[in-house]
C-alpha cells in the first residue's frame, strides 16, 4: 500500500523520512512563508542535555473505543523514547511502557507529567531509583507539559486520525457498537497490533525529520548531546522543563478515568487460540481490516455464548447438589 494511503494526514517532513527509508528521495520544496510572530511572550525552554528530563503523558483521542496511547519524549532532543497504544491506562501498564523506553535510552534524571493517576507507578519508580527531594518526578498542569502535548497533535494527525474516522464509519455502518464490550474486545484484537505498528513507523520517521527551530533532527540532537556527556543539576525548581506562554490557567484539571482491559475479561484462552489460527487467512489491507474485524467478532460471540451456557449449567448443577445435600 502507498505510504500516503497508510498515513494520509502526515506532514511533508515525516512522509519524506518514511520514503527515505524505502530508498525514495523527495527534493525539499523551498519558498515557505515565514510564520508571523505571536503577541504572547513564550517561556524559554531550557534543558541541559539528553536524559535530563522526559515528558510523559497518555493520549485519549480514541478513548471512545477504549484505546489509550502512552508516550514519552526527551525534553532536550525531542526524541520519542516510547510510544504505545494500549487497551487500559492502569499505572502498572504505563510503567511497563516507561521501562521499555529506559531499556533503550537509559534512565532519565527527571520526569515531568500531569497529576493523572496513571503516572503513579512512574513516580514511585523514579523516586526509588533517582531519590527523593531532588525533583525526580515533577508534576503540574498539562499546559506546562508542552513538549508531549505538542507531540500529541502530530501523533493524532499522522496516525490516530485515520482510525478515529474509520471507527466512526464502522459505527455508521452498524458493525461496531462502542457500548458493547464484545465489540470492543474484537476491535482491540483486530486493530491494536496494527495501530502499534503504524506508531512505530511514525516514531522512527519522527526521529529523522528535520525540525524547523533547531535545523536538525531529534536523533542527531540526541547523539550529539550524548557525546558531550552533560552533567545534570542537583537541584531543580518546580518550573524546570516548562515551556509555553506565560499565562496561567487556574481551572482545575479533571482526572482521566481508569480504563481496564476488556479483552482480558471477554476473550478466553480457547477463543484466543482459535483467533490466532484463523486471522492468518485474513489481510488487514482488505477494506481497512473490516472483514477481519467481523470474523473476529463472530468468533468471540460464539465463545461468549458457549462460556455463558457452561457457566449456567454449572450454577444449576451446583444448586441441585446443594439442595440434595440439604
Amino acid at each position: 500500500m502507498d505510504v500516503t494511503e497508510q498515513f494520509p494526514l502526515c506532514g511533508e517532513s515525516i512522509l519524506g523520512q518514511m520514503l527515505k527509508k524505502q530508498g525514495i528521495h523527495v527534493p525539499h520544496e523551498r519558498g515557505l512563508h515565514t510564520r508571523k510572530k505571536g503577541r504572547l511572550k513564550r517561556r524559554i525552554y531550557d534543558v541541559k542535555g539528553p536524559n535530563h528530563i522526559w515528558h510523559v503523558d497518555t493520549n485519549h483521542k480514541l478513548i471512545r473505543w477504549n484505546f489509550i496511547v502512552a508516550g514519552g519524549i526527551d525534553g532536550f532532543s525531542r526524541l520519542i523514547t516510547y510510544l504505545f497504544c494500549l487497551d487500559n491506562n492502569k499505572s502498572e501498564t504505563v510503567l511497563e511502557c516507561f521501562r521499555h523506553g529506559i531499556s533503550r535510552f537509559g534512565l532519565p534524571q527527571r520526569v515531568r507529567s500531569d497529576k493523572g493517576l496513571e503516572n503513579v507507578g512512574i513516580a514511585d519508580f523514579m523516586i526509588a531509583n533517582r531519590g527523593s527531594g531532588r525533583g525526580s518526578k515533577l508534576t503540574g498542569k498539562s499546559v506546562h507539559n508542552q513538549r508531549i502535548e505538542r507531540l500529541w497533535r502530530d501523533v493524532y494527525t499522522g496516525v490516530l486520525a485515520f482510525y478515529y474516522t474509520l471507527f466512526y464509519h464502522m459505527e455508521d455502518e452498524g458493525v461496531l457498537d462502542p457500548l458493547d464490550e464484545v465489540h470492543i474486545a474484537a476491535l482491540h484484537y483486530t486493530y491494536l497490533p496494527i495501530i502499534n505498528e503504524k506508531l512505530e513507523i511514525w516514531k522512527e520517521a519522527w526521529a529523522s525529520h528535520r525540525m524547523r527551530t533547531t535545523k536538525s533532527s531529534p536523533r542527531v540532537l540526541w547523539l550529539s548531546g550524548q557525546m558531550q556527556n552533560p552533567t545534570g543539576l542537583e537541584y531543580v525548581d518546580r518550573n524546570y522543563g516548562i515551556e509555553g506562554f506565560g499565562v496561567e490557567n487556574n481551572d482545575a484539571e479533571q482526572d482521566e478515568p481508569v480504563i481496564n482491559s476488556v479483552s482480558e475479561e471477554i476473550i478466553t484462552d480457547a477463543c484466543r487460540r482459535q483467533l490466532d489460527e484463523e486471522v492468518l487467512n485474513f489481510s488487514i489491507d482488505n477494506n481497512f481490516g473490516i472483514p477481519l474485524y467481523k470474523r473476529v467478532l463472530q468468533i468471540i460471540k460464539n465463545h461468549t455464548k458457549l462460556h455463558f451456557k457452561l457457566t449456567k449449567q454449572f450454577e444449576i448443577s451446583k444448586a441441585f447438589f446443594k439442595g440434595k445435600c440439604a
